[in-house]
């Protein structure tokens, strides 16, 4: 603990010791690459004045961060000020979101601060919780269960309750296994074949082996990472960053398709054969997911005046639940901007572990 600061580590994910194990044992060859033409973006004064801006930011806060080591610094920041640069930096650090995401590991973390009247926080305090949450980051993808071709794929920072002067920080951290991303595409009534059989719910499994620590909600999850998630860089010698996160929750019945039924899996429990999904259930509530996650709700988001500027989907983590004899999917969906950066200008992804 430093000055006023504590922290606490709370990890939901279903990838730590040997659940993880058992995550990439099922989940490693559920989805293939398959070539896809990749346009150019175009690089306009605009643009290059908006990623100098950005880039401006993030050094200086970074400066900044510096020099609190050796000396104390005055000034205070807002808390919404330190959970966008601390995201920000964090970000174009160690972050690889360009990568395709085979398998994903969502671990959530909760720190306290103590905050000035006026919702601020000291700059050198600013520093401790950086240094705070580095550590406690690195431990968290360090234990994720992922050993192979293991990447950082974002950190998303959100600013949780706030009683009296104390207010609680919540870091998402989601990493998984990559490959580098060269371009996809894929078949219109979706990626799952004849055979594949998953079990729905939290004890998981598939059809042909029920003790697998996985589910059809995971298994879509990834499928949805996997082809949607990852943007290839399209100019050699640049990277990409995200910023401006945002996580939007879901359960299943908020969105309805033309025949009324749920775009999301909404359904009363009958019995266990109730909650296999045979591949044709598995494209369709994966074709659901795609829906919802790349048009309804941007569009929803849209209209309520909440999208960052150049929107981008970052990521979904799904869960297969059970509540009072409902069988549904809980969805976390995160959004955020995406900015272009030449390599020169911001440096390489750096390894966390290093």
């Amino acid at each position: 603990m430093k000055l006023n600061i504590l922290n606490k580590i709370t990890i939901f994910a279903a990838g730590v010791g040997l659940v993880a194990f058992g995550l990439y044992a099922c989940r490693k060859n559920q989805v293939k690459p398959q070539p896809e033409v990749v346009n150019d973006i175009t690089l306009t004064p605009d643009y290059d004045a908006k990623v100098k801006s950005f880039v401006s930011k993030v050094k200086h806060f970074e400066e900044t961060l510096e020099r609190c080591k050796t000396m104390r610094v005055a000034g205070n920041m807002q808390i919404d000020s330190v959970l966008w640069n601390m995201e920000a930096l964090f970000n174009t650090s160690y972050s690889s979101p360009e990568k395709d995401y085979v398998e994903t590991v969502k671990q959530d973390l909760t720190f306290y601060v103590n905050l000035d009247e006026d919702g601020s926080l000291p700059m050198n305090e600013v520093s401790n919780l950086y240094e705070n949450v580095t550590d406690l980051v690195r431990e968290a993808y360090a234990n994720d269960g992922i050993t192979e071709n293991k990447s950082l794929m974002t950190v998303v920072f959100d600013k949780g309750e706030t009683i009296g002067d104390k207010s609680s920080v919540e870091v998402h951290v989601i990493s998984g296994r990559s490959n580098d991303n060269n371009g996809h595409v894929i078949l219109e009534d979706g990626p799952f074949k004849p055979g594949d059989c998953w079990y729905f719910g939290e004890y998981g499994g598939s059809c042909d082996d029920p003790s697998i620590v996985c589910d059809a909600a995971e298994i879509i999850e990834d499928s949805i990472n996997y082809y949607f998630a990852g943007t290839p860089v399209p100019v050699s010698g640049y990277r990409y960053v995200n910023y401006n996160l945002m996580t939007k929750t879901l359960e299943g019945p908020e969105y309805l398709r033309p025949n009324g039924e749920p775009y999301l899996y909404y359904s009363h429990y009958v019995n266990d054969t109730s909650l296999y999904f045979n591949y044709a259930m598995l494209n369709y509530y994966f074709n659901g997911e795609k829906k919802v996650i790349l048009q309804l709700l941007p569009e929803d988001l849209k209209n309520a005046g909440m999208l960052p500027d150049n929107l981008c989907f970052v990521q979904v983590d799904i869960r297969g639940l059970a509540e009072n004899g409902i069988c549904f999917h809980h969805n976390s969906i995160t959004y955020g901007d995406r900015i272009l950066i030449p390599i020169q200008v911001i440096g390489p992804t750096g390894n966390l572990l290093d």
